[in-house]
């Protein structure tokens, strides 16, 4: 009977036959040797799941409907036989080394119930191609831990996402307490998934960096939505807990109406750029509410209301010539 206890990572699968392969390579080359990888095809669209199927045995494959990213991740979730459960996105890479350096941390730390790990962001060069960061993968197995975002970070979480999906690591018994993804959330449901965590648990960051995550120009976080998700999120959170974590560290009230001022912000400004105006225009003023002297919010809720009153003019002459 194999005494190493068995790690179940998840990797989401949607039209994404140009990376994965990559993505998988680096998950069969860990150097930790009892893992099953459970890949869910959701729904593609291409020859996503031709291809998953010549892996054979070597991949746990589950095909299903689209649901998104929370509903594949959800129902690799209810495959999971393994003591420990990690997520890898389907175009991100792991260095060898990954699963070894948190399995080792966590049977070390009986307490902490999810480890994170620093990840290097991978972007194209002007050619559009990714070339592997030099030393990448060569990292040793040192458990040393970043303290400032290692410990109860509800508070932190608050303040920033600092969890990347592909560099978490849990153990299966705090997933059954934290229990599944929300298939509501079209964007930021791993952002969800890490604040409901750090509410009954520690949450530990490795300092090595053990993933490559790959920067898209179709990434979900540049599409803009009428939704913005990480607000709601958010402001759920602060309703359900509070602004403290479990043992009492909290972050200044300056803090928080920065973080609110800054992402609304930034909505605001994805939707000036390429999204609905007068959503733009809502989002500059709420950003104004949480912070008022803050001039950029100002300077664009002007430019926004522009552009919709000359889109409405350019409209108007449109439909009468």
């Amino acid at each position: 009977m194999n005494q190493i206890p068995l790690v179940s990572v998840i990797v989401p699968a949607y039209n994404c036959t140009k990376y994965i392969p990559e993505t998988l390579s680096s998950l069969f080359n860990q150097d930790y040797p009892n893992i099953e990888i459970i890949v869910v095809n959701d729904g593609s669209k291409d020859d996503t799941l031709e291809l998953l199927k010549s892996y054979g045995k070597k991949i746990v494959l589950i095909d299903q409907n689209n649901a998104g990213a929370p509903g594949a991740r959800n129902a690799g979730i209810r495959a999971a036989c393994g003591e420990f459960i990690a997520f890898c996105d389907s175009d991100d890479l792991w260095a060898s080394n990954k699963v070894s350096s948190q399995i080792t941390y966590l049977n070390q730390h009986s307490s902490v119930g999810m480890v994170y790990c620093h990840w290097h962001v991978w972007a194209p060069n002007n050619d559009g191609i990714f070339v592997m960061p030099f030393g990448f993968g060569r990292e040793d197995h040192t458990q040393e831990t970043d303290p400032d975002k290692s410990g109860w970070i509800y508070h932190k979480l608050l303040l920033d996402c600092i969890c990347l999906t592909s560099s978490v690591m849990f153990r299966k018994s705090t997933i059954d307490k934290v229990g599944f993804f929300d298939p509501s959330l079209w964007n930021g449901d791993d952002y969800n998934y890490w604040l409901r965590t750090s509410r009954i648990t520690e949450i530990h960051k490795l300092k090595s960096s053990l993933v490559l995550y790959r920067i898209l120009p179709q990434s979900v976080a540049r599409t803009p939505t009428k939704v913005h998700y990480e607000y709601e999120i958010l402001k759920k959170a602060i309703i359900l807990w509070g602004v403290a974590s479990p043992d009492g560290h909290k972050n200044n009230v300056g803090e928080l109406r920065n973080r609110f001022a800054t992402m609304r912000f930034g909505f605001g400004f994805l939707h000036f750029k390429s999204g609905d105006p007068m959503i733009a225009v809502m989002s500059f003023l709420s950003s104004i509410q949480h912070k008022p002297f803050w001039y950029l919010p100002w300077a664009y809720l002007l430019m926004s209301l522009w552009k919709r009153l000359t889109f409405a003019a350019n409209a108007v002459l449109t439909t009468t010539f």
